[in-house]
């Protein structure tokens, strides 16, 4: 499973886990694996998401 939090600061993921208030993504990172990815700007969704599905990034005309 893949779970892709948009339009996130990741600290405060890790704060809301380390308070206790989000014991699934708690088990979740202790358990998988956790990335942060980079995303073009302007951020689109749509195309970061196929890059991170693909590893490949957004086409020039998306990333001007």
């Amino acid at each position: 499973m893949v779970v892709c939090v948009d339009g996130c600061e990741p600290d405060y993921l890790a704060q809301a886990v380390a308070s206790g208030q989000m014991p699934w993504l708690k088990r979740t990172l202790a358990n998988g694996t956790a990335m942060v990815a980079d995303c073009v700007v302007p951020s689109f969704t749509n195309p970061n998401n196929l890059s991170i599905v693909t590893g490949v990034p957004p086409p020039a005309a998306l990333r001007s």
